[in-house]
């Protein structure tokens, strides 16, 4: 797949080897990067119907 999804299970593996600081960190960049698009698509149609 692309390439943040490789650099987000390096960290995983790294986080799991760790304190899982790491883990946590790589989980919210997936949940942000995921909702992004989303957040970007909402804000359209908020200004579509103001």
């Amino acid at each position: 797949m692309s390439h943040w999804l490789e650099r987000a299970t390096t960290h995983w593996i790294d986080g799991a080897n760790g304190d899982g600081v790491t883990l946590r960190k790589a989980y919210w960049v997936l949940v942000f990067r995921q909702n992004k698009v989303l957040i970007g698509l909402a804000l359209r149609l908020l200004r579509c119907q103001a």
